[in-house]
């Protein structure tokens, strides 16, 4: 070898010590054999096949460990664009004006629909706001006040969220007329 190093053979004397007879010859062949021998194909392939069964659970586990986190980031995103929403609902109850037509400050209450006159944009008129769910997904409509009216026509809307888990027959807004202020919207908002 290139190395320096020559492997030592194993020797006749070696043998000789422990087998002796007239199948001494036979005897070293089979102990040799023994030495030297590796593992057999089915055996490789067994351990193959084994390797394999654990490697592909372990893959299945830790693609399901990722598949979980990932779904509860995204519940907890849902939930905090939810809060921050009905935050920003809330504050816009709050600051709801007489429309600039002479109407109710909140002028649409519904189990789906909620429609109120606030100042968006600090101008001298007030902007008709409506959140409406629709297929699961909640929209801000926004109409400004032209002509002396409201045109439905002018609404620009935009989704503010999605994967609204909420049934048609349970209310996604609920206004307590108990008092004459308005209170804030309560929403029922689960991410699916």
């Amino acid at each position: 070898m290139s190395n320096g190093f020559t492997p030592t053979p194993i020797s006749d004397k070696f043998y000789r010590g422990f087998y002796r007879g007239k199948h001494s010859g036979k005897v070293k062949n089979r102990y040799q054999s023994q030495l030297v021998r590796g593992f057999t194909l089915i055996e490789m392939l067994v351990a193959i096949f084994l390797f394999s069964i654990i490697t592909i659970g372990l893959i299945a586990i830790f693609s399901n460990i990722f598949s979980s986190a990932n779904k509860q980031n995204s519940l907890v995103a849902s939930q905090d664009l939810a809060r921050k929403l009905c935050s920003n609902i809330t504050n816009q109850l709050r600051n709801a004006q007489t429309g600039s037509d002479g109407s109710y400050a909140i002028d649409t209450a519904g189990d789906q629909e909620l429609a109120f006159h606030v100042n968006l944009d600090s101008g001298a008129s007030l902007e008709r706001v409506r959140y409406y769910l629709q297929n699961g997904k909640l929209y801000q409509g926004v109409e400004n006040y032209l002509n002396n009216t409201y045109s439905t026509s002018t609404e620009k809307s935009v989704m503010v969220l999605d994967n609204v888990a909420n049934s048609p027959s349970t209310p996604l807004f609920i206004i307590t007329a108990a008092t004459t202020s308005a209170l804030p919207p309560r929403a029922l908002w689960y991410s699916r």
